[in-house]
């Protein structure tokens, strides 16, 4: 699914709150029989670079990476056995989907903790309607973090930092961050929790 730019946003910023930084991986295989090839990590972003022999790929060869099987197929009519297939990819430990699918959770944990939100809700396009604000964006954005690693003691976002005590429940950090952003805490806040658990 293609996502629209407020989406692709909230889930850049999931992954820097998250630590979920886009790494690099090169993977060598050799040809036998079969151009098919099984890629080791399991949530690919893009295939950059294909290689066969030490050589990029030209006209008369190709290469297609299926997402679905994590499998990059190498088309040549000049392989042949032992042809050395060297293959440059970027991953993620979660998709895309995996992490909008963090964000609906957030959205659900947003109208549960919060009355005067309204229910918001992801449409089929990938759009979040009502709107929200930027503000509040950056909230689910810290919601879904939470719910991700939800042992961090610390989120940080353009408007607000969250400091929470290592014992503090997600639950807890979900209710209090929802709480805090109602109150206001001006256009950059630090929030610090000090309560006895």
């Amino acid at each position: 699914m293609a996502y629209n730019d407020v989406m692709l946003s909230m889930i850049q910023k999931i992954r820097a709150l998250t630590e979920d930084f886009v790494q690099t991986s090169t993977e060598v295989f050799t040809y036998e029989t079969s151009g098919v090839f099984t890629l080791a990590e399991p949530r690919i972003v893009e295939v950059t670079e294909t290689l066969i022999n030490g050589q990029e790929i030209h006209s008369s060869q190709s290469a297609e990476f299926d997402a679905t099987t994590n499998k990059i197929t190498v088309f040549s009519e000049e392989f042949e056995s032992g042809d050395i297939v060297e293959v440059t990819y970027s991953f993620c430990k979660s998709s895309d989907a995996e992490l909008v699918e963090y964000i609906r959770a957030a959205l659900v944990w947003l109208s549960v903790y919060d009355s005067e939100q309204s229910s918001y809700k992801i449409t089929t396009a990938g759009t979040i309607v009502p709107t929200p604000t930027d503000k509040t964006l950056n909230l689910v954005c810290i919601i879904a973090s939470i719910l991700i690693k939800p042992d961090y003691i610390s989120y940080k976002t353009g408007n607000m930092a969250v400091t929470y005590p290592t014992k503090a429940t997600k639950e807890e950090k979900i209710l209090d961050s929802i709480q805090l952003f109602r109150t206001g805490i001006g256009v950059i806040g630090i929030i610090e929790y000090d309560r006895t658990w």
